[in-house]
């Protein structure tokens, strides 16, 4: 694939190299999602803690994705991240995400999997969720998976917030009042039930 130098296009011609390259990197990032819980599987577990002894300066087991997701060995996401060019941190993040898509999110994951939905929209949506508890997670999943490929992210995001909101209105609610008091301004929130807009014309979102 892409043997032909594009400099040698027409202009029909490079506009379907520009959808074939897209492809193969939305493919790319998928793999590297796969790849990266994968990763975490293979570091999931310490030599050390089979004694239950856990020394001062060794390596531990820490929480990358949000409630529910394993933990991973420490410092598995330096290695990661040096094949991948990123930080240490970087590459955590990333583990993190591909952690609460496969655990948290799984009806996102399996779109993500199946090429229906970019890898970037399951990142952000795992870190838009990533500190609510698993019930939170699972009613998010249920409501944005099935229009996490035709609606904006601004769209998106919109739902998730409604999604928690209908998860936890209690704690949404205190959530509001806290941010709004830190920025002196008084603001309501919406309930739980209330109406989210469908994304389409026609299209009644449950």
């Amino acid at each position: 694939m892409f043997d032909t130098d594009p400099a040698v296009l027409d202009a029909d011609a490079t506009l379907s190299d520009v959808v074939a390259a897209r492809a193969v990197a939305e493919r790319a990032e998928v793999r590297i999602l796969c790849d990266a819980a994968r990763w975490a599987d293979l570091h999931g577990a310490l030599e050390h803690t089979d004694t239950g002894v856990s020394l001062p300066g060794t390596e531990q087991l820490v929480s990358l994705g949000g409630a529910g997701t394993p933990g991973v060995a420490e410092f598995a996401p330096a290695e990661l991240g040096a094949v991948l060019g990123m930080s240490p941190g970087a590459a955590a993040v990333l583990v993190g995400d591909a952690l609460d898509l496969r655990h948290r999110l799984p009806r996102l994951w399996a779109r993500i999997q199946a090429g229906e939905v970019r890898a970037w929209v399951g990142r952000k949506t795992a870190q838009a969720t990533r500190q609510q508890t698993v019930e939170m997670a699972a009613t998010v999943d249920r409501r944005v998976a099935r229009w996490a490929h035709s609606v904006s992210w601004g769209r998106l995001e919109t739902m998730i917030d409604a999604a928690i909101i209908e998860a936890d209105p209690e704690s949404a609610a205190v959530a509001v009042e806290v941010a709004a008091r830190s920025h002196g301004v008084w603001g309501g929130c919406a309930a739980a039930g209330d109406p989210v807009p469908p994304p389409q014309p026609g299209v009644v979102h449950p």
